[in-house]
């Protein structure tokens, strides 16, 4: 059984009882409960944050992007999965499993409201202290969101790459947040314990070895894979990463952090920050091979039950990997 830093909370608003509560009431608050103003309070003027397409550092962008959310999809419910959780101390860092039925209403960066019923899946990774967010990293299933509302991602992406007003638009260094971080991975946890399975993901996307897939998950492995999709068992999981790894493949995988919980009457639970880089330099997933650099930004939750994956939630945003195919190869 892990033991929390007794001064987890030290600077928090004694109102949060603990770090769960925090990240479960700031969220229903600012979103469910329209709180936009709120976001001042509970973030950092200067929070980086981080998202497959883009890296802000200005707390009035969360709030202008939360609007736009809201604005499309005004019925948006955030319903907690799971909240994963590791000692900073002073303060913790979160990750939060979200997910959140809404109703395509408005308009907005997915076109006119459609009235179509929506479902998709938020991992935000977030380190508090002294009650604020003080650094995020969001991958939120757009590929998903997409294909529910009937949008075609690479008009989608094409939508998103049109000049500004200033007549420019974004080139591939600029689509790419920041990920790669420097030296080894920060972990928290009995880590030691996910070895094998850390060895088997890393094999599995640098090297394209799919026989690992038998050594990371469970037999009746189930994944929530990006775009919506749920792959169960062997058969079906191979072919859903073979998807993406014979379109980018032999690429360099890297685990930026890692936290493993080991609490009572639960699976082992861990959540992963990790990027690859590679190229597209195969066909299929996103069409003929572009040849273009691509960075993948992902975040996973797993659960483990006796040595292996039993179930995987893996968001990875699809949107952002046509961004990088199809950005202006003359800007950025």
């Amino acid at each position: 059984m892990m033991t929390e830093p007794t001064d987890l909370m030290q600077g928090f608003d004694p109102a949060f009882r603990d770090p769960a509560h925090y990240i479960l009431d700031i969220t229903q608050r600012i979103w469910e409960g329209r709180g936009l103003p709120l976001i001042r309070d509970w973030y950092a003027a200067d929070c980086p944050v981080r998202t497959p397409l883009s890296e802000t550092r200005d707390v009035d962008t969360v709030i202008t992007g939360t609007a736009a959310t809201l604005a499309a999809f005004p019925d948006r419910e955030l319903l907690a999965e799971d909240i994963i959780l590791a000692p900073r101390s002073p303060g913790f860092y979160s990750s939060h499993r979200i997910f959140s039925p809404m109703t395509h209403l408005g308009p907005g960066s997915f076109g006119p409201p459609t009235g179509r019923a929506v479902k998709v899946r938020t991992i935000a990774d977030c380190l508090c202290r002294d009650n604020r967010i003080v650094e995020e990293w969001l991958v939120r299933d757009q590929g998903a969101i997409a294909r529910q509302v009937g949008l075609d991602l690479l008009s989608l992406a094409l939508n998103f790459l049109r000049p500004g007003p200033d007549g420019g638009s974004p080139g591939p260094n600029a689509l790419i947040a920041r990920w790669t971080e420097p030296g080894e991975p920060i972990q928290f946890g009995d880590t030691a314990a996910l070895a094998p399975l850390l060895e088997a993901l890393t094999r599995l996307w640098q090297e394209g070895d799919f026989q690992q897939i038998t050594r990371l998950y469970d037999r009746a492995a189930s994944v929530c894979a990006p775009g919506g999709e749920e792959w169960v068992g062997y058969r079906a999981v191979e072919a859903g990463w073979f998807g993406w790894l014979a379109a980018l493949p032999l690429g360099r995988f890297r685990l930026h952090h890692l936290i493993c919980r080991t609490d009572p009457g639960q699976p082992v639970r861990a959540a992963l920050r990790w990027s690859y880089h590679a190229t597209h330099s195969g066909g299929g997933q996103f069409g003929p091979a572009s040849h273009r650099p691509i960075v993948l930004l992902g975040l996973t939750h797993w659960e483990v039950i006796d040595g292996r994956v039993r179930r995987d939630w893996t968001l990875i945003d699809e949107l952002s990997v046509y961004a990088q195919i199809l950005a202006p190869k003359s800007a950025g």
